[in-house]
């Protein structure tokens, strides 16, 4: 289901934001936000639906979900992780965690590198107090569950969101079927399910992409389109200027009460996901 937001609708995502959002982009020099990101913004914001991002490498996949993530979960104050963003490799959470890490910062938000090769003293900070973002392997998910199923319902049922990275290269295969059942465990133990987030490259069948998101009601999966290859018009140039003013005089973060992913790195050799398993469960 695509979003259907007009223009006018697009120049009031930048005022949907959190404050410290807005000043972050502002201190980024940013002079616009791109379509994508512009339609993200309402639609995870205005609504209660399923995300699907579909778009090209460097178009702004990971700034387009967690802008509008981390306004939602701004005020949070329950325990237990806010956030899960599941990535199939490690590299690409390093890298994703150098990008979130000084918005998260901003936000006063904690994020947490979570696999095998992770520093242990940052997870057992997050174990001991559970909050904010967790950017996890699907083999780490797994050995908390077998190793540790209490701490896996601590940490994770209360997640507000779950972002799956590289969304296309689970479509098919045993991986693929792994993290649809760690998503169905998940849920199976969380009072209200988290609403997931779908990041990926651009995908030729959307509805093989949606049904695999949310599989019980793909219809609930809203895809924000933009022409990602330019800047987009949630507010631009002069106009987000003049927000930033009057962001000042206290319009942006009006919202409800209640970022091109980063290039791939390079994939690795494949190796049967319950190999994996093993060695992350040895290693956590």
């Amino acid at each position: 289901m695509n979003s259907p937001a007009s223009g006018s609708g697009l120049e009031a995502a930048y005022h949907l934001l959190h404050p410290k959002i807005c000043r972050w982009i502002r201190d980024q020099g940013w002079d616009e936000l791109r379509e994508i990101q512009a339609r993200t913004i309402l639609a995870v914001l205005e609504n209660e639906r399923d995300i699907l991002i579909s778009a090209t490498t460097a178009a702004g996949k990971t700034e387009a979900a967690f802008l509008p993530i981390l306004t939602s979960i701004a005020e949070r104050s329950a325990s237990g992780f806010s956030v899960l963003y599941i990535s199939p490799l490690k590299a690409l959470i390093n890298d994703q965690f150098r990008r979130l890490e000084g918005l998260c910062e901003s936000m006063e938000i904690p994020v947490v590198k979570w696999h095998g090769d992770a520093p242990q003293a940052e997870k057992k900070k997050a174990m001991n107090k559970p909050d904010g973002i967790a950017l996890i392997t699907p083999e780490s998910i797994e050995a908390m569950f077998v190793r540790r199923p209490a701490d896996a319902k601590r940490l994770l049922s209360a997640a507000e969101f779950i972002v799956i990275d590289e969304l296309h290269s689970f479509l098919q295969g045993p991986r693929g079927l792994h993290v649809a059942s760690l998503l169905r465990r998940i849920d199976a133990m969380a009072a209200r399910p988290a609403r997931r987030v779908g990041l990926s490259a651009t995908i030729g069948n959307l509805g093989q992409a949606r049904a695999w998101l949310r599989p019980r009601d793909p219809t609930n999966v809203e895809e924000p389109r933009g022409e990602v290859g330019r800047s987009g018009t949630a507010p631009s140039g002069q106009r987000l200027r003049r927000a930033a003013g009057s962001r000042r005089s206290g319009s942006c973060g009006r919202r409800r009460s209640g970022s091109g992913a980063a290039g791939a790195a390079p994939d690795r050799p494949r190796r049967d996901f319950r190999s994996s398993v093993r060695d992350a469960a040895g290693r956590e």
